[in-house]
């Protein structure tokens, strides 16, 4: 995934999670150095290439 593909039609999503999914995706997202919303992008994007 480059930095082109995440610039190209970006939009916005909100959503709710338990408060014991957002404290894993804080702890996740602080140990691999990126954004939240950069791991929750990755994450939901690679769910959906399994598919």
């Amino acid at each position: 995934m480059d930095r082109e593909h995440w610039r190209q039609g970006s939009q916005r999503l909100s959503a709710t999670v338990p408060a014991s999914v957002m404290q894993q995706l804080e702890a996740r997202a602080l140990h691999e150095g990126r954004s939240l919303s950069n791991l929750i992008a990755v994450l939901l994007e690679r769910a959906l290439e399994r598919r």
